[in-house]
Protein backbone atom coordinates (compact mmCIF):
# COMPACT_ATOMS: atom_id res chain seq x y z
CA UNK A 1 0.00 0.00 0.00
CA UNK A 2 1.22 3.84 -0.72
CA UNK A 3 1.85 6.35 1.71
CA UNK A 4 -1.04 8.97 1.35
CA UNK A 5 0.80 12.57 0.10
CA UNK A 6 0.28 15.68 2.07
CA UNK A 7 -1.92 18.41 0.94
CA UNK A 8 0.65 21.19 0.62
CA UNK A 9 3.57 22.27 -1.26
CA UNK A 10 7.17 23.30 -0.98
CA UNK A 11 6.39 26.55 -0.88
CA UNK A 12 3.68 27.31 1.44
CA UNK A 13 6.13 25.06 3.72
CA UNK A 14 8.96 27.53 2.94
CA UNK A 15 6.49 30.35 3.65
CA UNK A 16 6.81 31.50 -0.17
CA UNK A 17 4.78 31.49 -2.96
CA UNK A 18 6.46 30.44 -6.84
CA UNK A 19 5.28 33.99 -7.73
CA UNK A 20 7.44 35.94 -5.15
CA UNK A 21 10.45 34.01 -6.22
CA UNK A 22 13.10 35.96 -7.91
CA UNK A 23 13.12 35.66 -11.73
CA UNK A 24 16.27 33.64 -12.49
CA UNK A 25 19.14 35.83 -14.35
CA UNK A 26 19.38 35.37 -17.77
CA UNK A 27 21.90 33.53 -19.64
CA UNK A 28 24.11 36.52 -20.45
CA UNK A 29 24.69 37.85 -16.68
CA UNK A 30 25.86 34.16 -16.00
CA UNK A 31 28.29 34.48 -18.90
CA UNK A 32 29.54 37.78 -17.45
CA UNK A 33 31.85 36.01 -14.63
CA UNK A 34 33.08 33.79 -17.83
CA UNK A 35 34.16 36.49 -19.74
CA UNK A 36 35.84 38.45 -16.91
CA UNK A 37 37.53 35.84 -15.94
CA UNK A 38 38.64 35.60 -19.82
CA UNK A 39 39.43 40.00 -20.02
CA UNK A 40 41.52 39.42 -17.11
CA UNK A 41 43.39 36.48 -18.62
CA UNK A 42 44.19 37.93 -21.67
CA UNK A 43 44.99 41.10 -20.32
CA UNK A 44 47.58 39.82 -18.13
CA UNK A 45 49.27 37.72 -20.57
CA UNK A 46 49.29 41.21 -22.79
CA UNK A 47 50.80 43.25 -19.50
CA UNK A 48 53.33 40.48 -19.27
CA UNK A 49 54.67 40.38 -22.69
CA UNK A 50 55.15 44.11 -22.41
CA UNK A 51 56.72 45.77 -25.06
CA UNK A 52 60.50 45.75 -25.67
CA UNK A 53 62.58 48.82 -27.64
CA UNK A 54 65.38 49.21 -28.95
CA UNK A 55 67.89 52.58 -30.09
CA UNK A 56 70.03 52.57 -32.71
CA UNK A 57 72.53 54.91 -34.73
CA UNK A 58 73.56 54.87 -38.89
CA UNK A 59 76.25 56.70 -40.04
CA UNK A 60 76.51 57.58 -43.82
CA UNK A 61 79.51 59.19 -45.37
CA UNK A 62 79.06 60.99 -48.66
CA UNK A 63 81.66 63.71 -50.19
CA UNK A 64 79.24 66.41 -49.48
CA UNK A 65 77.61 65.55 -46.34
CA UNK A 66 77.50 62.95 -43.61
CA UNK A 67 73.60 61.64 -42.25
CA UNK A 68 73.12 60.59 -39.00
CA UNK A 69 70.01 58.42 -37.94
CA UNK A 70 68.81 57.65 -34.83
CA UNK A 71 66.36 55.36 -34.46
CA UNK A 72 63.92 53.51 -31.48
CA UNK A 73 61.76 50.88 -32.34
CA UNK A 74 59.25 48.95 -30.38
CA UNK A 75 58.39 45.60 -30.44
CA UNK A 76 55.21 43.97 -28.61
CA UNK A 77 51.64 44.80 -28.34
CA UNK A 78 51.14 48.66 -28.95
CA UNK A 79 48.10 50.30 -29.51
CA UNK A 80 48.42 51.92 -32.68
CA UNK A 81 45.75 54.11 -34.76
CA UNK A 82 43.92 50.97 -36.32
CA UNK A 83 44.23 48.80 -33.25
CA UNK A 84 47.21 46.72 -31.80
CA UNK A 85 50.67 46.05 -33.91
CA UNK A 86 53.85 44.12 -33.40
CA UNK A 87 56.16 46.88 -34.25
CA UNK A 88 56.39 50.61 -34.53
CA UNK A 89 59.34 52.95 -35.11
CA UNK A 90 60.39 56.34 -34.67
CA UNK A 91 63.46 57.97 -36.50
CA UNK A 92 65.15 61.31 -37.02
CA UNK A 93 68.21 61.88 -39.80
CA UNK A 94 70.51 64.95 -39.67
CA UNK A 95 72.54 66.05 -42.87
CA UNK A 96 75.77 67.20 -41.50
CA UNK A 97 78.14 68.94 -44.18
CA UNK A 98 81.39 67.42 -44.92
CA UNK A 99 83.03 64.75 -42.77
CA UNK A 100 84.45 66.20 -39.17
CA UNK A 101 84.59 65.12 -35.55
CA UNK A 102 82.21 67.81 -34.27
CA UNK A 103 79.69 69.49 -35.58
CA UNK A 104 77.44 72.92 -34.21
CA UNK A 105 74.23 72.88 -33.58
CA UNK A 106 74.07 75.81 -36.81
CA UNK A 107 75.71 73.05 -39.06
CA UNK A 108 72.93 70.13 -38.18
CA UNK A 109 69.71 70.02 -40.18
CA UNK A 110 67.09 67.33 -39.97
CA UNK A 111 65.91 65.52 -43.25
CA UNK A 112 63.80 64.86 -45.13
CA UNK A 113 61.82 68.17 -43.57
CA UNK A 114 64.07 71.22 -42.24
CA UNK A 115 63.05 72.21 -38.90
CA UNK A 116 63.74 75.00 -36.13
CA UNK A 117 67.52 74.96 -35.75
CA UNK A 118 69.20 73.08 -32.78
CA UNK A 119 71.56 74.22 -30.30
CA UNK A 120 74.60 72.13 -28.86
CA UNK A 121 76.81 69.59 -30.93
CA UNK A 122 77.16 66.19 -32.36
CA UNK A 123 80.38 64.38 -32.14
CA UNK A 124 81.15 61.44 -34.15
CA UNK A 125 84.12 59.59 -33.39
CA UNK A 126 84.74 57.27 -36.36
CA UNK A 127 87.90 55.41 -35.00
CA UNK A 128 85.58 53.71 -32.29
CA UNK A 129 82.49 54.43 -34.11
CA UNK A 130 80.73 56.70 -31.53
CA UNK A 131 78.46 59.28 -32.00
CA UNK A 132 77.45 61.79 -29.26
CA UNK A 133 74.27 63.95 -29.49
CA UNK A 134 74.09 66.92 -27.41
CA UNK A 135 71.20 69.09 -28.78
CA UNK A 136 68.56 71.50 -27.71
CA UNK A 137 65.97 73.23 -29.57
CA UNK A 138 63.66 75.90 -28.20
CA UNK A 139 65.14 75.36 -24.98
CA UNK A 140 63.89 71.94 -24.73
CA UNK A 141 66.80 69.10 -24.73
CA UNK A 142 66.51 66.58 -27.65
CA UNK A 143 65.11 63.12 -26.23
CA UNK A 144 67.53 61.04 -28.21
CA UNK A 145 70.74 62.49 -26.63
CA UNK A 146 73.03 60.21 -25.88
CA UNK A 147 76.10 58.44 -26.92
CA UNK A 148 75.16 55.36 -29.10
CA UNK A 149 77.53 53.04 -30.93
CA UNK A 150 77.42 52.68 -34.97
CA UNK A 151 77.91 49.73 -36.98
Amino acid sequence: MSTPRPNFSVEEVAGTKASEDKPRAPQTQAALPRMQRLFLLLASIVLCCGCVSHKRCLVTSAVEHTDVEIRKDWYGVILGICGPVPHTFESYTFRLPGEKAVYRGDEVRQVPTPSVPYEGEISIFRERKRVVIDLTRGGHSFKYNGTYHYE
